[in-house]
């Protein structure tokens, strides 16, 4: 649907009739007398001849037309070509264990690729939240930088590739940059995802350290230990690390607990918050060119007959 952001400029549509019959004659004393070309050149844009009888021509359509091109372009059409999401004043840190252990098979797909498939659907329900993206093993590196285009995240995530970060799983490492990263970014909710399976084996930096940094933060960590079987000991760890922040840990033997998991997080831990009262910003297409483009053509053809008709 179309719309005119400046449609008082359409008022105007009719002032070339009304100037022609409303402006009074001007006697034959104070006429002014005007050379023949430009008498001919008024006569073809009147559309009339000068005793008032009506003349219809290819000169009268060009301006007629041009004249209606015109007014649109300065009236602004624009269509609506989709909304732009409401922001929820969140921002979430996902950070996906890449270690070699997460490439061991789990059903029919190994444990990354079930991670990377159900991720990317958390990931796409997102809608108005700030996410950046953590890979991480024995070091972590920021993917992607915060940013509200989600379809962005997931570009980058189905470019990951295990082994990329080391062979070996430091939680302490995505911890501590997600705290370096909120400490030049400024939130007041911000929330860290953790997938892994849960076999830290190296690393200088405890993640119960940097989950207290995380804490002072503000920051809520939830970790998923995701694996056919999670060891006793891990499990206990990554629970405490999550509740030190306030967060969650869970864990998930299959893709089917995995997907419970993100539902949960989508819909209660983590529900999205929309302002119903304020309306939806809509993102709009300039149509201005294209009224703008006749007025120009008409103009060039009715100056080219013109120049035919002298």
């Amino acid at each position: 649907m179309i719309e005119f952001t400046r449609s008082w400029w359409l008022l105007l549509l009719p002032l070339p009739v009304v100037a022609w019959y409303a402006l009074p004659v001007l006697p034959v004393k104070r006429a002014l007398i005007l050379p023949v070309g430009v008498w001919q050149a008024l006569t073809r844009v009147s559309g009339k001849l000068p005793f008032g009888a009506p003349r219809f021509s290819a000169s009268s359509l060009a301006a007629v037309t041009g004249w209606l091109a015109l007014l649109l372009a300065l009236a602004q059409p624009m269509n609506q070509i989709g909304e732009l999401p409401q922001h929820t004043g969140r921002s979430m840190i996902i950070a996906v264990d890449l270690s070699a252990s997460m490439g061991e098979e789990l059903g029919e797909s190994s444990r990354f690729q079930t991670v990377r498939t159900l991720l990317t659907e958390f990931i796409a329900s997102r809608q108005g939240d700030r996410i950046a993206l953590i890979a991480f093993g024995d070091h972590a590196y920021l993917v992607s930088p915060f940013t509200y285009d989600i379809g962005a995240v997931n570009s980058v995530l189905a470019e990951m590739t295990i082994g990329l970060p080391g062979r070996k799983t430091d939680l302490g490492q995505p911890i501590g940059l997600a705290v370096k990263l909120l400490q030049e970014v400024s939130t007041d909710n911000s929330n860290m995802v953790i997938v892994t399976d849960g076999e830290t084996n190296t690393g200088l930096l405890s993640a119960t350290d940097a989950a207290r940094m995380a804490e002072q933060l503000g920051m809520t960590l939830h970790v998923i230990g995701f694996a056919s079987e999670v060891n006793p000991e891990n499990s206990a760890y990554m629970r405490e690390i999550a509740q030190l922040t306030g967060g969650n840990y869970a864990e998930a033997l299959d893709a089917n607990q995995l997907q419970s998991i993100y539902s949960e997080l989508d819909t209660s831990v983590m529900p999205q918050r929309r302002d119903a009262s304020k309306p939806a910003e809509r993102l709009m297409n300039d149509l201005t060119w294209v009224p703008l483009l006749v007025a120009l053509v008409s103009l060039l053809f009715y100056a080219l007959r013109l120049r035919s008709e002298q």
